[in-house]
């Protein structure tokens, strides 16, 4: 049986992340008056984030900061190239990847005889 993979829209993305961040601050034993105190925003924003009805970047940032969590964010990673374009020109400049001349006609030759 195939899995159907299930890409979430950006709505489905705010409330998951919202409630990660809930969790993590109930497992701290924090309440919200104090994780926004402490990540510098105010208690509507923090709420907002937890809830997943819309909220900033940068405010998931200082809740993550203020929860200490920053690994969250420093696990984004940029995936690595198959292989590297400048990689292939450098070979081709040092003669590890030749390529076969093209044939000029000449205006000289005569036609070939059957």
């Amino acid at each position: 049986m195939a899995t159907v993979l299930q890409l979430r829209t950006a709505r489905e993305w705010e409330q998951e992340l919202g409630q990660r961040l809930r969790q993590v601050r109930l497992a701290k034993n924090l309440t919200q008056m104090a994780v926004a105190r402490s990540a510098n925003i105010s208690l509507s924003a923090l709420k907002k984030l937890e809830e997943g009805s819309g909220s900033r970047l940068q405010t998931m940032i200082q809740v993550t900061r203020a929860l200490d969590q920053e690994g969250w964010l420093e696990s984004i990673q940029v995936p690595k190239a198959p292989f590297s374009p400048l990689a292939v020109l450098q070979e081709g400049s040092t003669g590890a990847a030749k390529l076969r001349k093209r044939g000029r006609k000449s205006e000289n030759k005569e036609p070939l005889e059957k």
